[in-house]
This record gives structure tokens, sequence and C-alpha cells, in this order.
């Protein structure tokens, strides 16, 4: 029996002494592949065990890898690094920095340069030129459209090339203006944003709330966008870079607005009689009348007694198809951007256009055109100039088409909703408005 024991504990020690024999002590430095710099605090594992050591302040480290282990070096802000040990000793690493997880960390420099995103004091989102870009918007005033949580783009009338409404604080405000302050490559911008080329633009940021007073004063109590357009460092040093875009589409109605073909005022006895136009009990024609406008009618139309809209047209009219015609709309763009060293150039012109779809109306044309430069003296200092030249016409039609007849395409969809049927705009607008 002691025999035996003495057997079992002799095979139990060859065993340990076999299992520490495949294992080998490794050492090694961690370092920053950009700059070469220790890092210290980054784990080092054997991938699959519990087996795992940290860097000192040196980026040094010291582990016992069993044969064939693989090392697997973490550290926040880096690539996760695997490497075979084999039969080496040492392992030396440089990790990598891993920019999406930067880029999620650290707000970019327009509102409050490399800062981290749980130190601010404010709510800031950023919007890439990728993401503008990704469905070109005709202007900066509608590129926010849908890209950031809690801002309301709202379209205030039906006229191509007119500011879009902006809200970054709800519609809970009922007194004072509720415009947010825009800041354009650093200067307060008291213009349009309808101006302003999306093609042009880099990036845009938005701070939402009250407390963007605590960076830029009282004017920011709305909340504040900050948009900052390209400059010739886009393009790689010494070279240039060329950007075209050329659009063209078609815009129509999406649908017609159903209307009611019927009214509610008296019909006059011998209504039937006459096709021409409608005849309504109370009302006075002239003799040989056929519609359209006249001095000689006399009276007023009356609500027939139930009050029911009941009552035929004596013949009716599509307003919506006459009114409503295709549009067109293209845009030219062309971009230059030029990187000499010391001195980098930002060109650009913009060709603008969109008729829209409402008849006797010219929309909006819109001509863009901007130069940025910048000039580097020495390390600390340098001379930069932002210029931008812009000329926007949008058709609101004058003053002879207000009375009953819109103001503009957006008023003119309005009220046409209250023409009657039977008006004949043909016979009825003035001649020179005639279809």
């Amino acid at each position: 029996m002691k025999r035996i024991c003495l057997i079992f504990f002799v095979f139990l020690g060859f065993m340990a002494s076999s299992l520490y024999a495949q294992e080998r002590q490794v050492t090694g430095v961690v370092t920053d592949a950009l700059d070469g710099t220790p890092l210290p605090g980054v784990t080092v594992v054997v991938k699959d065990t519990n087996i795992g050591a940290i860097t000192d302040s040196n980026g040094r480290y010291e582990i016992n890898v069993p044969e064939g282990g693989v090392l697997l070096f973490t550290f926040i802000g880096m690539n996760p690094e695997e490497v075979e040990v084999g039969d080496r000793n040492i392992v030396d690493v440089a990790m990598t920095q891993d920019i999406a997880t930067l880029q999620e960390v650290i707000i970019t420099a327009g509102v409050a340069g490399a800062t981290p995103r749980n130190k601010l004091s404010v709510t800031v989102n950023q919007i890439g030129a990728e993401q503008l870009q990704a469905i070109p918007a005709t202007s900066a005033s509608t590129a926010l459209q849908g890209k950031v949580s809690g801002v309301t783009v709202v379209q205030a009338s039906g006229n191509p090339g007119q500011q879009a409404g902006i809200r970054l604080r709800g519609s809970t405000q009922l007194m004072g203006d509720q415009s947010p302050l825009i800041i354009l490559d650093g200067v307060m911008m008291e213009g349009d944003l309808a101006d302003i080329n999306m093609d042009d633009v880099e990036n845009m940021e938005v701070v939402k709330g009250a407390a963007a007073s605590a960076l830029y004063g009282s004017r920011a109590g709305a909340g504040v966008i900050v948009i900052t357009t390209r400059r010739g460092g886009s393009a790689a040093e010494g070279t240039t870079n060329i950007r075209v875009r050329n659009e063209y589409g078609i815009s129509s109605l999406g649908r017609e607005v159903p209307i009611n073909m019927s009214h509610h005022f008296a019909l006059a006895s011998d209504w039937e009689d006459y096709s021409e136009f409608t005849k309504y009990a109370g009302v006075s024609f002239p003799e040989e009348y056929t519609g359209g406008q006249h001095p000689d009618i006399a009276g007023a139309r009356a609500v027939q007694f139930s009050g029911y809209a009941d009552n035929p047209f004596a013949f009716t009219n599509n307003h919506q198809e006459r009114i409503f015609q295709d549009g067109t709309f293209y845009t030219n763009y062309v971009g230059v951007a030029h990187n000499a060293g010391r001195t980098r150039i930002f060109t650009s012109f913009e060709n603008s256009a969109n008729s829209g779809i409402v008849w006797n109306t010219e929309g909006n044309n819109r001509q863009n055109f901007r130069l940025n430069a910048d000039h580097w003296f020495g390390e600390n200092i340098s001379l930069a100039m932002t210029s931008l030249v812009s000329q926007n016409r949008i058709d609101v039609a004058d003053g002879r088409f207000t009375d009953g007849w819109g103001g503009g395409q957006g008023s003119a969809f309005f009220d046409m909703l209250f023409f009657d049927p039977d008006t004949d705009l043909e016979q009825d607008a003035p001649d020179d408005y005639a279809l």
C-alpha cells in the first residue's frame, strides 16, 4: 500500500514539472504606434484563459504564457492586438489608435475644441460632410431636417428658395424670437441660411438649449448652429482637388386636395336654364351675361335654410390641374481646393434654379461665389480670409397678384383652394395673368 502511494505522488510530481516546463515567461514593451511613447495600463491576457497582466508606467509587462498561447492587448482608444508568442521570450507591441471610438468621445473644434463630451455643459450634435451630402439639400436651412434629434425644420411657405424655420427648443416658447444664432466660420451671421450652398459646408454643429448662452451670450438663448465651410486644407499638400456636381430634376404635385364640388347657397328657380354661370337667388345678372366679372352684377348670395352644402354648380373646373404645372430644378457647382503648403485656397461657384410648380411664377434662382484663403507667415502667425458673394432671387409675385389671386407660390396654393369650382380662370383672370 505504501508503495502504491509513493508511486502516485511521484507521478503527480512528474506531471507538475512537465506542465511547468510547457509555460514560457514573456516580457515586452507596449507603445503607441503614432509617436512611440510607452502605454501604461494596457491589459495583457492570454487569450481564452484567466492569465493576465497590466503594463507599468514604462509600458513594460511580464506574463507566463502556456505553449502555443496567444497574447491579447487591449486599451481604451486603441485597436486591440493579438500576437502569437511561439518560441519568443520578448514580445513588443505597437498599438494603433481607434479613430471611430475617438470621434464619439471628442467634440471637434467648432464649439469646444477637443473637449470630452462628458465634460461639456451643453448638448452638441455634429453633422459631417458625408451626412450632409448623402441626400443633397438645396440650402443649409433644410440640411438639418431629419438629421438631428430635437431639431424641428419647417418650410413656412411653398416658395422655392425661401428660408425654413428652425427650432432647437421645441414649440413651447410663446414670446420673442425662437430662431437660433447662426455662426458661419466664426462670425455671427445676420443673413439667411437659404443663401448658403451646402456643397461648401465642411460640417455643422448644433448646440441645443439656453445653456449655449454660456458660450455665445444672450443671443444664443434659442440655441446655436455653427457652420464651418471648406478650405484649401481639404486637399493634400502640393495637390489640387476639383469637385463638380450637376443635378437636374422635375417636380410635380404629389397629390391633389379633395375639393367639395357643391355649395350651400340658395339657387334661383330657373338656375338650370343657365350653363355659363351658376344663378343664385338674390343676385341679379345683366342681360346676355355669360360669366366672369361684370360691374352690373347686383345683390348677394344667401345661405339656404338647411345650411347643407348640397346644391350643385352649373359647371365645375379642376383648378389644381390648371394652376399646378410640372416644374424643373437644377444645380451646377464647381469647387477647387489648392494646398501649396503655407498657402491654401478654396474657391467655388454655384448656379441653382427651381421653377416651382405654380403657373405664372418664376420660382427661385441663386448664384454663389466663395473664396477662402489661408497663408502662414510662420508657425504662430497666419492670415485667413473668408468671403461669400451671393445673389438669391425669389418670385413672390407683385401687388397685382395679391387681391384674391395669391401672393407667391405658397399663397397661390391656399387661395386656389377657396375658388368656386364654377370660376373660369381663363375668362375671369386679369389679362396680364391669363392661363
